[in-house]
């Protein structure tokens, strides 16, 4: 199976589980625009190896088996920062988090916080249409969604985007600022500065 292949099949599975979240009201509009769910899933998607996502389409399809929607997963993890008291009285619901998995969260999030905060000085016409990389009040940020989304990965699947990650970080990459060049690419721009000067209205 081809990278593409496996990134069409993640996000069919993982549209399938956001169209059936009953317990939150169309988080973020997903799903009233799900030409834009394809765009900003598989542009986060693209940044992984074929092993990672591999990896966490198993998980995917773990979940389903266990009919256990991930989707509405990652938004009840969002609620501890979001909503607090709304989260108390759901947690004992959740799957449980092994320390480990926590453990390894916390390193993806310590680099990805960080290479946010790069992103958002070099592209600020950008990124000021996405979410703020942390929480200002307003909408839920980079980190309190990306921590949401990668509590509900396997053990597995975590030390294998950390792998990706410290190989990038080796070759001096920013995969929060590859990620934003995917989304890019699909929306007609050749490169980021492209896409960051017609927005600020220069060509």
């Amino acid at each position: 199976m081809t990278k593409q292949d496996l990134i069409e099949q993640i996000v069919y599975v993982e549209w399938k589980m956001m169209i059936s979240i009953t317990a939150i009201d169309d988080p973020d509009g997903c799903r009233q625009d799900p030409t834009t769910f394809q765009i900003m899933r598989k542009s986060q998607h693209l940044i992984w190896s074929e092993d990672t996502l591999t990896s966490y389409l198993a998980d995917l399809q773990m979940a389903e088996s266990q009919q256990v929607n991930m989707a509405a997963e990652r938004y009840a993890h969002m609620m501890k920062v979001t909503y607090p008291s709304e989260y108390e009285q759901i947690k004992n619901d959740l799957r449980p988090v092994t320390i480990e998995a926590v453990q390894l969260v916390e390193k993806i999030m310590e680099i990805f916080t960080g290479w946010s905060a790069e992103v958002d000085r070099r592209y600020p016409n950008i990124r000021s249409f996405g979410r703020p990389a942390t929480e200002n009040g307003t909408w839920t940020s980079v980190d309190t969604y990306l921590r949401g989304e990668l509590l509900t990965y396997s053990g597995r699947t975590l030390s294998l985007c950390l792998q990706d990650i410290y190989r990038a970080q080796a070759q001096s990459i920013n995969l929060s600022e590859m990620t934003l060049l995917h989304m890019a690419r699909f929306y007609g721009f050749e490169s980021l500065n492209d896409m960051e000067k017609r927005i600020a209205g220069v060509i």
